[in-house]
């Protein structure tokens, strides 16, 4: 198991129960990602599991969220997801297996009010997500 996060000491934990832990910044640029990617995979020469579990909730109404904030907001919860994937797709594709797992939201569909950006940004992952699963199908990874 490799664990990361933005703080080391979130994990901290875990690395007492045997797990590599690494830094890992979801808003780094796709060649940092990448380089990030190598790191991982060179840790254990392969990378089976790849979760993306970063997000965070830009509340209310959507009329007050500033342009700089909706894009912070999409920023972490729909593009980092789509970098950080990348940056693993060719390892996985030349495994010919792996397994992808986005963690959403019931934000999604729900539509909750008072978190508009947000539902909006887990939807477009739900899209990407379901994209990916046909793209990746032929590669046998899920």
């Amino acid at each position: 198991v490799i664990a990361t996060a933005r703080r080391l000491s979130a994990i901290e934990d875990l690395k007492d129960k045997g797990a590599q832990t690494f830094t890992l910044n979801v808003d780094d640029t796709p060649q940092e990602l990448k380089s990030f990617a190598e790191k991982a995979i060179g840790a254990f020469g392969q990378i089976d599991i790849l979760v993306n579990n970063a997000g965070w909730l830009l509340g209310g109404a959507i009329e007050e969220n500033t342009p700089d904030e909706v894009k912070a907001q999409f920023d972490t919860n729909f593009f980092s997801v789509i970098n950080i994937t990348n940056a693993f797709l060719p390892h996985l594709r030349s495994r010919k297996t792996g397994t992808i797992v986005n963690i959403s939201s019931q934000g999604s569909y729900l539509a909750l009010a008072g978190a508009g950006i947000y539902s909006a940004s887990k939807a477009a992952l739900e899209c990407i997500t379901d994209t990916w699963a046909k793209e990746l199908a032929p590669f046998n990874v899920r």
